[in-house]
């Protein structure tokens, strides 16, 4: 995939109207360009029990949303000079991750989930049939007995990320059957460590915890390959206000949706509202992390992704009261 091409697909909103098994091909293509060896078969079957473990009523927390940070993320890897800095298998661990990050989410905030009011059961019980058939309770059980989750590589650990901990308790059990047929190790040392990274970038999604992990990016070499794959899967997971306004204002109006539905937020929100939370959002998360991007691997990519952000931050601007 050249960059021109590259560009092409953070400039367009086609993804958000394809079906699960036109975004599979696209996964499948992008995971070829990684490592050419890769077995169409393998990726399908992996894939195909990511997908049924994303449910189609979330609003936001979908497979669409863990596409387009894949997508992001591979457009990022392949860009110069990043694609110098990752090996095969450390690029390969980033895109499973961008896939499974926020796989099993119910569509609830790790704020609802400590909130003991909130009935987390009826809540996965009004889901429809057909997006909790593979649904298993036991999981968010567990997480609630047990929650919590430790990153073992930076040494960060969080007791009130319930959502990721129940990403990487998922994900690790579909990456013990197919993560061998996706990826060659040279040890079962190397086979660990990678799964050790996979629980790492997971829980560094979690907004909460962005601080802590922004710091340790920033303190840890340039060239060190988990701080860059840290970076990109952050800065991806919330890139959406990077993209062609269309992409990114579908996005925000989603979260909301998706918040409204479980009575997240209580108040009418208006557009001078939404404008002005979505300006401080792209301020306080999103602009640092694509700061850091830029200050050590600026290309023709990041160059579209702050253009992108500057349109969108005037447009909202003009929303403002």
């Amino acid at each position: 995939m050249k960059i021109k091409s590259s560009i092409d697909a953070l400039t367009s909103d086609i993804h958000l109207f394809m079906n699960k098994d036109e975004l599979l091909k696209k996964c499948f293509e992008m995971f070829k360009k990684i490592d050419k060896t890769i077995k169409k078969k393998n990726v399908s079957e992996c894939l195909s029990d990511i997908i049924k473990n994303y449910y189609d009523v979330n609003n936001y927390h979908n497979f669409t949303h863990a596409f387009e940070v894949f997508q992001m993320s591979f457009v990022l890897i392949q860009s110069e000079p990043i694609k110098h800095t990752l090996t095969k298998n450390e690029k390969l661990c980033l895109l499973i991750t961008c896939l499974c990050h926020d796989i099993n989410h119910i569509g609830i905030s790790n704020k609802s989930f400590k909130d003991t009011s909130f009935n987390i059961k009826k809540h996965i019980e009004d889901m429809s049939v057909n997006s909790r058939k593979s649904l298993d309770l036991n999981i968010y059980e567990n997480v609630l007995l047990n929650h919590e989750v430790k990153d073992d590589i930076m040494g960060i650990s969080s007791n009130s990320s319930y959502n990721e901990c129940v990403h990487i308790s998922q994900t690790n059990l579909i990456m013990g059957i197919h993560l061998d047929k996706l990826v060659k190790f040279k040890s079962l040392n190397e086979r660990h460590q990678f799964l050790k990274t996979i629980n790492c970038l997971i829980l560094s999604t979690d907004v909460t915890l962005h601080k802590h992990f922004f710091n340790v990016i920033k303190e840890r070499n340039i060239d060190d390959s988990l701080a860059l794959m840290t970076l990109l899967i952050k800065f991806s997971d919330i890139s959406h206000p990077s993209r062609h306004f269309t992409v990114h204002a579908h996005w925000v109006y989603n979260l909301i949706n998706e918040n409204n539905n479980i009575n997240y937020c209580s108040k009418s929100i208006d557009l001078a509202y939404v404008a002005e939370d979505t300006i401080n959002f792209v301020k306080i998360y999103v602009n640092p992390l694509l700061n850091e991007l830029c200050r050590n691997y600026k290309s023709d990519v990041t160059d579209v992704l702050e253009k992108n952000i500057n349109t969108n931050i005037n447009i909202w601007n003009n929303y403002v009261s």
